[in-house]
């Protein structure tokens, strides 16, 4: 992930530790982690969405959408957290789709 997007989503999430790595995916803090994992990220024409999982007492994933500003500063454009037991990759492009209608 290039790192000006890499910087938002510290600025929105703080923390989180790389994909398979340790963190806190319950609430007992067994040992000092993160409570955010990435999972996966990358780019769809001029956008980026990055999925995330969030640990503590109420386990759940979410899709961030970011689009950049005309300095090319990421922001985020649209966000969702994921739901059931469909995909991530279905849950994005849905989320993608509410974009371009």
């Amino acid at each position: 992930m290039p790192a000006p997007l890499q910087q938002a989503l510290h600025a929105r999430v703080g923390e989180v530790a790389d994909r398979g790595e340790f963190f806190n995916a319950g609430d007992v803090v067994s040992r000092p982690a993160p409570f955010d994992r990435f999972i996966r990220g990358g780019e769809i024409g001029e956008r980026w969405f990055v999925w995330h999982e969030h640990g503590g007492i109420a386990y759940w994933k979410q899709i961030l959408l970011f689009g950049s500003d005309p300095s090319g500063t990421p922001h985020v454009i649209a966000e969702a957290h994921a739901t059931g037991s469909e995909s991530l990759c279905v849950q994005t492009d849905r989320l993608l789709d509410g974009l371009t209608q």
